[in-house]
């Protein structure tokens, strides 16, 4: 799948709206300095025994184009390439085996705001909220430009040919973009209130929650209605699928399993507060930071609480290695038994604006830092 979306790439999707915010509020071109890559490099220290906790070890670091002083914002790690897209709109591939630059293309001005990237075959895939930009893997050049019928707010998912994204102004939009026809609306959906959160397959179906809560289920080739529900309130994360059911955490302080045919509440979990970490979900379990409690483990199938790790707050679970539970909280990562929750180690990383694997289970580990550097780690 083109945008079958790493784990870890959601989690960290405030911190990616924090760096888009960040393009925003710069105007007139200044952006400031660019920094030398020496300075870069001091920015994000490395320690090698804290990695090792969590079972990594450094394999390179490279360094993207970058504008000034605007953070990178979405990366993509591929067998054979890596990509990255900052602030400034500059696209970047870097070689996988060694962290060298491959190519690089400025793709619109600074102030474009991207939503994604992705891949089909040999064209790389970066998408603003207006176009879709269709860029060779080997030499960066820009092959081709589509505009989507309406601005999209949401990295998309992938149905057969279709880019299925959520907009501000609350429809569904399905837009084909990739295989020998493309830049053409397939259908659409309106919910009536915008969709902020990217939608979720679920087997033959598309899941979406909007921002006043309505829960729409749609048959992803033809965008027919196949379910429906509601919530009190909106999101502050993406909904996450198993394949079987869609999972949402929403801030009405009420953890949910859909149906998608039907749409019915399969259960739900009330906490205390709102519900702002992005879950994920594995191995037939649910995990969400819940504030005051700590990372919980959810029975995908009838909701119950399997575990409780309160020796860690607010993380995300971005990656699992050797069965464990990579977490990552934004300044500090643990090493989490995935039957017990128990914390088998932990280690401060300074400095990491993102932090995703190429693969969810055993896959290696890309940090991006604040300071624009990528390092990729290889499993102990």
């Amino acid at each position: 799948m083109l945008f079958q979306r790493s784990m870890s790439s959601i989690a960290l999707g405030l911190a990616l709206t924090v760096a888009a915010l960040s393009t925003g509020c710069h105007s007139g071109g200044d952006f400031g300095s660019t920094k030398s890559l020496e300075q870069r490099r001091a920015e994000f220290p490395i320690v090698a025994e804290d990695w090792r906790k969590i079972g990594y070890q450094l394999d390179w670091t490279g360094f993207p184009e970058v504008t000034g002083n605007l953070p990178v914002q979405f990366i993509k790690a591929y067998p054979d390439l890596v990509v990255t897209l900052e602030g400034g709109s500059h696209l970047t591939f870097l070689e996988a085996t060694t962290g060298n630059r491959r190519a690089s293309n400025q793709l619109a001005n600074p102030l474009t705001k991207f939503v994604a990237l992705g891949r089909d075959g040999d064209r790389i895939l970066a998408i603003s909220e207006a176009e879709v930009f269709t860029v060779d893997h080997q030499t960066g050049i820009l092959r081709s430009r589509q505009k989507t019928e309406k601005n999209v707010a949401t990295e998309p998912v992938q149905s057969g040919n279709t880019l299925i994204f959520g907009t501000p102004s609350g429809e569904v939009l399905a837009h084909l973009a990739v295989g020998s026809v493309g830049g053409v609306k397939a259908w659409g959906f309106a919910t009536g209130s915008a969709i902020m959160h990217k939608p979720v397959l679920i087997g033959p179906f598309v899941g979406t929650v909007s921002q006043a809560g309505a829960v729409y289920f749609l048959d992803a080739q033809t965008g027919g209605l196949a379910g429906s529900n509601s919530i009190y309130a909106g999101l502050d994360t993406d909904p996450v699928s198993d394949g079987q059911a869609m999972y949402v955490a929403s801030v009405d302080q009420s953890i949910y399993a859909f149906a998608p045919q039907g749409g019915a509440v399969l259960w739900r979990h009330r906490t205390s507060t709102p519900l702002r970490s992005q879950p994920a979900v594995h191995g037939g379990k649910l995990f969400v930071s819940v504030p005051g409690q700590g990372l919980v483990a959810f029975d995908c199938a009838n909701g119950n609480i399997v575990w409780t790790c309160k020796n860690f707050a607010n993380g995300v679970v971005v990656a699992v290695n050797r069965a464990n539970l990579v977490v990552f909280n934004g300044e500090e990562a643990a090493l989490i038994d995935a039957q017990r929750g128990d914390v088998i180690d932990r280690a401060k990383l300074p400095g990491i604006a993102i932090l995703q694997p190429d693969t969810f289970v055993d896959g290696n580990l890309y940090a991006v830092s604040k300071s624009g550097v990528v390092a990729k780690f290889l499993r102990r």
